[in-house]
């Protein structure tokens, strides 16, 4: 019973997994797009989803060490996995859900869906913010995957590695590896998990999702850098 309460007791490191979720559900709310209650739970309960998987990262990061942390070349191997997974995984919802179609897992909670995003985010297509073309997203994150890469590698050399820092890293790098997959090889992203009446995303949008919010742990974490205003002018 301790072990169980020390794994879920609340933390800052762990209430940040779920900032980025609860921002979108009040934004939601706010534009009267969660009309019923039935809508407001299938938006509340990814909430516990994002809090395990903070909670597990957080009981990581107390035992890893880092003479076990592995090298940024393997992180990267593990990152074209998660991006082929992926891919593996579209191609199947490709082949046995319809465009335009739904498969429930959960009836009313969780559907399988074949859903085309043309703006490379389920996020900007929620917002109507997308106006780039295909081949420009392609080239923006074409040019953010060198970008991210060299930026890790200059922070861990320069500040310190840490279980946050690899699992941005790692899913910060499948994400974006799979938009451009993506948009190389089908001219969209396939979204296929439905949360019926609250949004339609996919794998990618998960990666990232994780990646930020170990980003921010990593910030918080770090005893190294201050989060006073003289911290962030340094």
């Amino acid at each position: 019973m301790l072990a169980m309460w020390t794994f879920l007791k609340p933390t800052k490191l762990k209430m940040l997994f779920l900032v980025e979720w609860v921002v979108y559900v009040l934004i939601e709310l706010s534009r009267a797009k969660l009309r019923t209650a039935h809508q407001l739970m299938v938006a509340a309960y990814p909430l516990i989803v994002f809090y395990l998987i903070g909670c597990a990262l957080a009981a990581a990061a107390l035992v890893r060490t880092p003479t076990r942390l592995p090298r940024w070349r393997h992180l990267l191997g593990l990152a074209v996995l998660l991006v082929a997974l992926e891919q593996l995984v579209k191609a199947v919802i490709s082949a046995v859900v319809p465009y335009r179609g739904s498969v429930p897992i959960v009836p009313g909670w969780l559907h399988l869906a074949h859903a085309r995003n043309m703006r490379g985010s389920w996020l900007v297509r929620e917002f109507g913010i997308g106006f780039m073309s295909i081949g420009a997203l392609i080239a923006m994150w074409a040019i953010a995957l060198p970008c991210f890469v060299l930026g890790f590698r200059n922070y861990a050399a320069r500040k310190r590695r840490s279980l946050w820092l690899d699992v941005a890293f790692v899913t910060i790098v499948a994400g974006i590896g799979g938009a451009l997959c993506d948009l190389a090889l089908r001219g969209y992203i396939l979204d296929f998990i439905n949360l019926p009446g609250v949004v339609t995303a996919d794998l990618k949008d998960i990666f990232t999702y994780v990646g930020l919010a170990a980003l921010f742990a990593e910030l918080v974490d770090n005893p190294g850098i201050s989060l006073t205003w003289q911290g962030w002018r340094r």
